[in-house]
């Protein structure tokens, strides 16, 4: 056996799926070479320093915590909202003024009922009768 099967079949004992064959063999292994066992714990260790990151906190981690959950408390408030909503109404208002006023048909000179056209055309001249003239029946 070499080091670097030493070092697989070591992986798999330490990840606990190793049968009890590879257990015995794991340990006569060990046995035998007790310096591959130091040098696989070794690189291991190396290994895991170099994947574990420590999380660190920023000095001022309180106050930003503590900014973001009052900018969550004033999101959701209707003072935060409330220009929105005025702004929209404001528009559906506009909105409804434009189309109420395209929705009027367009009426061409002749159509328009205005006093100073009625002045303008010939007034017709009708004969009602009077109580002085007889009515033919």
């Amino acid at each position: 056996m070499t080091q670097s099967e030493f070092n697989l079949l070591a992986e798999i004992v330490f990840d606990k799926e190793a049968t009890s064959a590879e257990t015995e063999l794991f340990e006569q292994a060990v046995e035998k070479n007790p310096e591959w066992m130091d040098a696989f714990l070794d690189n291991r260790s190396i290994l895991d320093e170099a994947f574990t990151e420590i999380p660190t906190t920023p000095s001022n981690f309180n106050q930003q915590l503590l900014a973001r959950w009052q900018a969550d408390q004033v999101r959701s408030s209707f003072q935060y909202w409330a220009p929105s909503i005025v702004a929209a109404v404001a528009a559906g208002v506009g909105l409804l003024a434009i189309l109420t006023t395209l929705g009027k048909p367009v009426l061409s000179p002749s159509q328009l009922d205005s006093p100073a056209e009625a002045k303008l055309e010939s007034p017709s001249v009708v004969d009602f009768p009077t109580l002085q003239e007889p009515l033919d029946r």
